[in-house]
């Protein structure tokens, strides 16, 4: 799922696609990355309404480096949100194959 994610960052935004790894290593991500895709969309908004005047290749406003990239960030973060959580090892009852044969489960 992260080769697709990184697939899509690639298409969307060149190497600002390396900004999935500190998000997918974040902990508690599917708490705090809506709050990092919310900040950046409200970056990416205020970088158009400040150079809202602008020409198409001013490369100022909505087409400027910066809110192209703000944009691109809250994408990611939304997608490594939509991520399954990674499983922590030893929390409790069925984390290993012999605690999930002692409590009559088969592993898959």
């Amino acid at each position: 799922m992260l080769v697709l994610i990184a697939g899509a960052g690639l298409a969307l935004g060149g190497p600002l696609v390396l900004l999935a790894v500190p998000l997918a290593l974040l902990p508690r991500r599917s708490s705090r990355l809506p709050v990092v895709a919310a900040g950046a969309m409200v970056g990416a908004g205020l970088v158009t309404l400040i150079g809202a005047g602008a020409e198409v290749g001013d490369r100022t406003g909505t087409f400027s480096p910066a809110a192209q990239a703000l944009a691109v960030a809250a994408v990611l973060a939304v997608a490594v949100a939509l991520l399954p959580d990674r499983p922590v090892s030893g929390a409790g009852a069925g984390s290993t194959p012999s605690s999930r044969a002692r409590f009559g489960r088969r592993p898959r």
